[in-house]
């Protein structure tokens, strides 16, 4: 794959190639590589999951962006693996790089790309991956905004601009509302009808930590996300709230 994000092989010696490569490193002459390799695409297909709330993401995404698919691989499995999970139509745009002839990091992979999404603001552009190569430095390079999703330590050399650990984060940086789950909202109702004191620690609007001292003066709903009013009428959206104790 590395060979071909340079442009040195094509999808087809792919197919050819890499289990044949792999038999013959490890002495193995009677399974056919050609063959193997079509069966490997079926079990690729077969068990593709979506990580845990993957769709339920992605549908909250829907919502406020438009989303699409940028991926190196074979047009063979790559299309029937989004179909198997059932996300094709949450995307407006899908582009494989086996249907087009070039793959991420390549520039002219990312021309097509910006050309098929309607040519918008590279500002307003945000590549979300898990390869810093051909994703963060691709996205780079080409000026769009990039976010890698990485369990590991920083890169030193490769400056992505955002950075997190799993998918469902995405919800901090693209500032889309995460649903609260009832038993707190029914723990903040609580609190405002006794007129309790509270502690509150949460994420300011401008994306830094803060904790006030207060009473819940009401709890409201716009455009389906939620929020509590204080008594000091200061609004704070319910899910950038991490801490709530009583005074």
């Amino acid at each position: 794959w590395s060979k071909f994000e340079k442009g040195e092989i094509t999808t087809d010696d792919i197919r050819k190639d890499r289990f044949s490569q792999l038999f013959g490193a490890l002495k193995i002459n009677h399974i056919d590589p050609i063959e193997f390799n079509a069966s490997y695409i079926e079990d690729i297909i077969f068990y593709t999951e979506l990580y845990p709330g993957a769709l339920s993401l992605l549908k909250r995404l829907k919502e406020k962006y438009k989303l699409a698919i940028v991926t190196n691989g074979l047009k063979e499995a790559q299309r029937a693996r989004i179909e198997k999970v059932g996300i094709t139509e949450l995307f407006e745009t899908i582009v494989v790089s086996d249907e087009i002839g070039s793959a991420k990091p390549d520039q002219a992979y990312f021309e097509y790309t910006h050309t098929k999404i309607g040519e918008p603001s590279k500002e307003e552009v945000l590549v979300i991956g898990d390869n810093l190569k051909s994703d963060i430095i691709g996205a780079n390079d080409f000026g769009y905004k990039s976010c890698w999703i990485s369990e590991k330590e920083e890169s030193k050399t490769i400056k992505p601009d955002f950075i997190i650990k799993d998918v469902n984060k995405l919800y901090t940086i693209l500032n889309v509302y995460n649903n609260v789950a009832c038993s707190f909202y029914d723990e903040l109702e609580l609190h405002a009808v006794q007129g309790n004191k509270i502690r509150l620690d949460f994420i300011n609007e401008s994306g830094l930590k803060e904790v006030t001292h207060t009473k819940i003066k009401n709890l409201e709903t716009h455009n389906k996300e939620e929020f509590l009013i204080t008594q000091e009428g200061l609004k704070i959206r319910l899910d950038k709230i991490n801490n709530l104790a009583i005074d």
